[in-house]
């Protein structure tokens, strides 16, 4: 993998992919795409790193990743699925977060974590003695 990416920083792409293809064990196949997506993602193709991350969790039967237009706002907070579970009687999923000054990250973790297939979920948020303005955001 390293001498794969090594490849790819330098420029070569089909050099790499072929490196994978020729040394990967079978089993691990699908982490090339890994790779890929990040040499897409370093050329500020956000289509193709989209399209190579979604083909290496299809290794894992995971729903697809999607991304809003939105490029107002980064690219992590823009990431969305269209599977979701809305059994109602499903069970109650408790997540305890603690957070610790994390003004600028708290907002982002706690939507990935309300944003998941699961929709029976209660998020607690635990500020830590916070010394920036983490516990008036978590006010709001």
């Amino acid at each position: 993998m390293w001498a794969a990416n090594n490849l790819l920083s330098r420029g070569f792409k089909n050099k790499a992919i072929k490196f994978l293809d020729d040394n990967l064990p079978k089993e691990l196949a699908y982490t090339k795409n890994i790779i890929l997506a990040n040499c897409e993602l370093e050329k500020g193709n956000e289509k193709g790193w989209l399209d190579y991350f979604n083909k290496y969790l299809e290794y894992f039967n995971i729903s697809k990743l999607l991304l809003k237009d939105d490029r107002e706002e980064g690219m992590i907070s823009r990431f969305y699925t269209e599977g979701r579970f809305e059994d109602i009687d499903a069970e109650l999923v408790t997540v305890i977060m603690p957070v610790w000054n994390s003004q600028d990250t708290v907002y982002y973790a706690a939507k990935s974590i309300l944003n998941q297939t699961w929709r029976n979920i209660e998020l607690i948020l635990v500020d830590d003695c916070s010394t920036d303005k983490t516990a008036g955001f978590l006010k709001k």
